[in-house]
């Protein structure tokens, strides 16, 4: 049995190992091509703006890290009422991270970027745009973490939300869903 695990273990590393050069040789070669396309200019926007976003992403994966570890703990300590009480804190700390983001961004971001600095006059919108979808999709990423788990079926925090409903409140659920269920297959009919 020990055997066969750490045969499993070197295996995994291996495997990682072999997808982390991988992703290496890929990024040296597309960083050259984005360079060559885009330009000294637009490249240096573009690395910019990446390293924000790569920033964020970096404390999204941290929080969600977090927030699965927590959460986890709670349900197997088996009370439905502590989870839920984890579940809500964490939660509230995931929107309010995502505000604050946006609020810092808007002010401060925006300040930022069209007064410190250097970019060209007729560049400066592309700049803009890429640092507002870039704003949007980190404040999106932080605060959708527990829309994205929850529809998940091999996630943790859609047992969560399961253990939020009652019995009757999943009935409910269970026989809408069902009904249209039944409608959709009698209507392909």
């Amino acid at each position: 049995m020990t055997s066969d695990k750490s045969k499993r273990i070197a295996k995994n590393t291996l495997m990682l190992y072999i997808r982390m050069l991988v992703s290496m040789l890929v990024s040296l070669y597309t960083s050259r091509v984005v360079l060559a396309t885009l330009g000294e200019s637009d490249f240096g926007i573009y690395n910019v703006v990446g390293g924000v976003v790569a920033m964020m992403g970096f404390l999204n994966a941290s929080l969600s890290g977090a927030s699965s570890r927590y959460i986890t703990y709670e349900l197997a300590g088996g009370n439905p009422e502590k989870t839920r009480h984890v579940f809500s804190v964490i939660m509230a700390i995931h929107i309010g991270l995502a505000l604050i983001i946006l609020l810092f961004g808007e002010t401060v971001g925006l300040w930022f970027l069209e007064k410190e600095l250097n970019i060209p006059a007729e560049r400066m919108w592309a700049a803009r745009w890429v640092f507002q979808f870039s704003l949007c999709s980190t404040v999106l990423g932080i605060s959708s973490f527990f829309a994205v788990c929850a529809m998940s079926r091999l996630s943790v925090l859609t047992v969560v939300y399961r253990v939020g409903c009652t019995k009757e409140e999943r009935r409910i659920v269970q026989d809408k869903l069902r009904a249209l269920k039944g409608k959709l297959k009698n209507g392909r009919r």
